[in-house]
């Protein structure tokens, strides 16, 4: 349990920093298709988490 906990928070952790990296930037556009991305990577791996 604490690991999921622990690899949440470090996926929102890099989430939140990439975002911001973004918003820095690029265009709305590189912005709104980084999100799709990020968010779709976050749904595979708490996919994952919840088969551990």
């Amino acid at each position: 349990m604490k690991i999921q906990l622990f690899l949440a928070s470090v996926i929102l952790g890099l989430l939140i920093g990439i975002s911001a990296v973004e918003s820095a930037g690029p265009s709305l556009a590189n912005l709104q298709a980084e999100e799709v991305r990020a968010g779709s990577q976050t749904e595979i791996r708490l996919k994952q988490l919840s088969h551990l």
